[in-house]
């Protein structure tokens, strides 16, 4: 049996989509996911995947390329398959030995292929399929091939899905950053109206309105608006887990049209169904009505209420074992109001009079990621007259927890991206850690431009902004772990310098200059953390502040 010798098998999809918001460039299309983690183990000589969640191709073609990092302490194993069935007789496995340096490919699971002169350590693993054959690339070097006869592409290819399924020899997270391209003028799959399309004439037939409104075309795409304005959503979640529809508060959407009319799109991933309710400037308990939606992300059932929110309604605690990502979309326009999810409709109702300034949205009783999002007005408020900027705005973050083995974890469903009028701001939250605490802050570049990465020393008592990375050997990882330790800490960037604060006491800086980073990554090493109290504030955004 390929991979005869396994003694520790089985792997679980964490599939939190961070960023459905793919990357698009002539016929080409990215899709992110954060990752694939193992959760159990077995001593069965048998490979056992997780079916039960696999990751699904979502090209629309027969040409595509995997991607995904795995580090030196697993080996991960793969099956690629036509099928729901990781067992299909169609299926390329492999083995990428980042523990043990025994990398295999194969178009069989009862004929191993091992690849000579491989070797054991940190890889990016890439898996390319186009018409000649399929590639798998170490670091992006080619060390095999599967040509197309002996893969049955023909067969491969007459597929309506390409499923991905992971094990691992290894206990923990087996591999990160995984990535799927498509290739093909046809490869990109329509997703959701966007921001600029709220509407594709999903139900023209019954919304006579669409094509009176002077804001659409007959074929329900949007006229060009002088004053139109899109705001971005940043990425957060909702841990409705020890109270149902725990709407944050504290941090909505808000709506910021002088006009009625708007359109938003954003990202899912939910253990239950989720709820979006939309109200008036006061909030869900001013006393006014809200008008509250649920979305069957896994009951299938999609409903929607109009009065007066009490915190007393239970819902039904129905939480998977597994995530689905969903987009959704809303248009409010004439006083209608529609939910979209992966571009049907779900819910259309009538709203008079009904003023809309604040969305919020909750998991039922799970935990739910929100990404990838924007809301765009007709008419926003600067358009007809540009209110001052603050010089400040604050943010309240919710609660979070970190957890990383041997390696800081960065990755997009732990990055916080901002956009302040300028370049000024600060991050404070209280910590409670079982290691150092690293912050990786950065521009869209990355590693690959200029960041920094802040170490707190909260075991090891070594505090340092660096313009490097801070590099722990493996001999060094017991000296930054111990029992949970808690600390308050903070970081701010103003006037080029970064500083770094531990109990408010500041403990490190560094002159960075013309620096303007957009986004950090928080991450503990060999241990967990969690923050909690998060605040980031924009600072100094207009001159005189």
């Amino acid at each position: 049996m390929f991979f005869s010798g396994i003694n520790k098998v089985i792997v679980s999809l964490a599939s939190i989509c961070i960023s459905t918001t793919f990357a698009q460039s002539g016929t080409d299309c990215v899709f992110y996911h954060s990752g694939v983690g193992e959760q159990y183990n077995s001593t069965s000589s048998t490979i056992v995947y997780g079916n039960g969640a696999p990751i699904e191709v979502p090209c629309l073609g027969t040409s595509f390329k995997l991607d995904f990092y795995i580090d030196d302490t697993v080996n991960a194993l793969f099956s690629i398959s036509p099928s729901k069935d990781p067992n299909s007789s169609l299926a390329i496995v492999g083995r990428a030995g980042g523990k043990s340096g025994d990398w295999q490919f194969s178009s069989s699971l009862d004929s191993p292929i091992s690849i000579p002169n491989s070797s054991s350590g940190s890889a990016l693993v890439s898996v390319s399929f186009e018409s000649n054959g399929v590639q798998l690339l170490r670091n992006g070097e080619i060390i095999a091939t599967v040509a197309s006869q002996d893969l049955r592409l023909s067969s491969f290819n007459l597929s309506d899905g390409y499923y991905i399924f992971f094990s691992s020899e290894s206990p923990g997270i087996t591999v990160s950053s995984f990535k799927i391209s498509c290739f093909g003028g046809n490869g990109c799959p329509d997703y959701l109206p966007s921001i600029d399309q709220p509407e594709v004439s999903l139900d023209s037939t019954n919304s006579p309105d669409v094509a009176s409104n002077s804001n659409f075309k007959s074929n329900g795409e949007v006229t060009t608006v002088d004053c139109s304005e899109t705001s971005s959503i940043d990425p957060f979640y909702i841990d409705s887990r020890h109270k149902p529809r725990n709407y944050n508060l504290d941090a909505p959407l808000l709506i910021p049209c002088s006009s009625s009319s708007f359109s938003a799109s954003f990202q899912v991933n939910s253990d239950s169904d989720i709820g979006i309710a939309f109200t008036d400037d006061g909030g869900l308990y001013n006393g006014n009505k809200s008008f509250e939606a649920q979305i069957g992300l896994f009951s299938g059932i999609s409903y929607a209420r109009l009065g007066f929110y009490t915190n007393k309604r239970s819902e039904k605690r129905q939480v998977s074992k597994r995530y689905v990502a969903s987009s959704i979309g809303i248009t409010f326009f004439n006083s209608e109001l529609k939910i979209f999810r992966d571009g049907a409709i779900v819910i259309k109702y009538l709203l008079k009079d009904f003023d809309i300034s604040k969305i919020f949205i909750s998991p039922n009783s799970g935990i739910l990621y929100v990404y990838g999002g924007s809301i765009t007005c007709s008419s926003a408020d600067f358009c007809r007259v540009n209110p001052p900027i603050p010089c400040s705005v604050v943010r309240l973050l919710p609660d979070q927890t970190y957890v990383s083995t041997t390696a800081k974890v960065y990755n997009s469903t732990n990055s916080f991206n901002y956009g302040c009028h300028g370049t000024d701001f600060s991050f404070s939250a209280d910590v409670t850690a079982t290691s150092d605490l690293y912050v990786f802050i950065a521009t869209a570049g990355g590693f690959s431009d200029v960041f920094s990465e802040i170490r707190y020393g909260i075991q090891s008592g070594v505090n340092v902004v660096n313009y490097v990375s801070n590099f722990i050997s493996a001999s060094s990882l017991n000296a930054q772990t111990g029992p949970a330790k808690s600390v308050s800490i903070g970081f701010r960037y103003v006037g080029g310098t970064l500083s770094m604060t531990i109990n408010g006491s500041q403990v490190g800086s560094r002159v960075f200059g013309n620096w303007a980073p957009i986004r950090f990554n928080v991450s503990p090493l060999n241990g967990y953390a969690i923050l909690t109290n998060r605040q980031f504030t924009c600072l100094n955004q207009i001159q005189g502040c």
